[in-house]
């Protein structure tokens, strides 16, 4: 069975040298069924050695307005589910797209977030710091959790059913967009373990 379309949404604001690294994360990952979607207001993109790939395509908005460039994204996107990507940054590990996809398919996920909690016996925990101990995340203290840790308010690095992305309102800060799709009650997971996604102004796990 041919497993779902991933969109792979990337906006660009300026030209940058680190775009080739982010695309080279992407093609080596083992996930077999992706499509990599680059907004953009400049007209050249350098592409590199990805520049003939089918499975890139390059759409362009009228400014450089990030609100802009993620939602032409989505209404583009042909996948089921879709992960954000700053250009900046890109996928860790090989295998980082299989395994958050696992996760979705084995939990009826509407949302994954990698990196920093655990999801067990349909509880959501999160790592403290403080003697490893690990705190349990309910809906009297969820939003404590969302304004406290940075890396779950971000929004690149999850993977998102694309009939929730549709719904998002790109242009509120990237917290209120997460807590956005909790409000439109999305089946949303974290999973401490590995990192998936790496930026620039996020950290990565040893």
């Amino acid at each position: 069975m041919e497993k779902e379309l991933i969109s792979v949404l990337i906006p660009v604001l300026e030209e940058n040298n680190l775009l080739l690294s982010c695309l080279q994360t992407i093609f080596e990952q083992d996930y077999p069924n992706i499509e990599i979607i680059i907004s953009t207001k400049h007209e050249k993109i350098n592409l590199g050695n990805f520049a003939n790939d089918s499975r890139i395509r390059v759409i362009y908005t009228s400014e450089d307005d990030l609100a802009m460039m993620r939602s032409k994204a989505v209404e583009q996107a042909k996948g089921e589910f879709i992960v954000f990507l700053d250009p900046r940054g890109g996928l860790v590990g090989q295998d980082a797209l299989t395994r958050m996809f696992y996760f979705i398919e084995e939990k009826n996920l509407d949302v994954f977030i990698s990196n920093l909690t655990e999801f067990a016996n349909n509880i959501f925990r999160i790592e403290t710091g403080k003697n490893d101990i690990l705190e349990e995340i309910n809906p009297i203290n969820y939003y404590f959790y969302l304004k406290k840790f940075r890396e779950l308010c971000l929004l690149e690095g999850k993977l998102i059913r694309k009939s929730f992305a549709k719904l998002i309102d790109y242009g509120q800060s990237e917290q209120k967009m997460i807590e956005q799709l909790v409000k439109l009650k999305a089946n949303v997971a974290w999973y401490f373990g590995n990192t998936f996604f790496l930026a620039q102004r996020t950290w990565r796990t040893t």
